[in-house]
């Protein structure tokens, strides 16, 4: 261990690199970004009410899922101001069904629900491009995930 990130007040959930920064979403409802050098805390971003599970990046643009929150924020990383909040409420139906993925393909931002359907955007205007089901097969998911990736470009 070379060096601890210190700060957060609960588990951290995802990082990642982005430039000179490292980037940082916790149990804590904060997203914290780090100087990649030093590993001090540069900024925290408040504004989520619950658990931060996922974070991804493009551009100067950190989008950020909260499960509980049923949303994804999406925040300018020049300025460090959440510009949308994204809602899926819509799209829960109290079946026990999470999102278990977020990232960008093919410049458009991807979130996938488990079992039931996958979400694309517009990575500039955020809206709601597409949905594409997603099948269940016993536990090999990744093989179906790359199919449906295929089949929606």
């Amino acid at each position: 261990l070379l060096r601890m990130l210190a700060g957060h007040t609960g588990w951290i959930n995802d990082m990642t690199a982005y430039g000179t920064m490292l980037i940082t979403a916790s149990w804590d409802k904060t997203i914290r970004i780090w100087d990649g050098e030093t590993l001090l805390c540069k900024k925290i971003l408040t504004g989520h009410k619950e658990i931060i599970n996922m974070i991804a990046i493009h551009e100067d643009r950190l989008f950020s899922y909260s499960e509980n929150e049923k949303c994804i924020k999406v925040w300018d990383l020049k300025s460090f101001i959440c510009i949308k909040d994204i809602d899926l409420s819509s799209f829960w139906d109290n079946s026990n069904m999470n999102g278990s993925f977020m990232g960008i393909y093919a410049g458009e931002l991807m979130f996938l629900r488990v079992k039931n359907k996958v979400l694309f955007f517009d990575i500039k205007s955020f809206e709601l491009k597409k949905i594409v089901p997603w099948h269940e097969d016993g536990g090999t998911g990744s093989k179906i995930y790359a199919v449906l990736i295929n089949d929606c470009f």
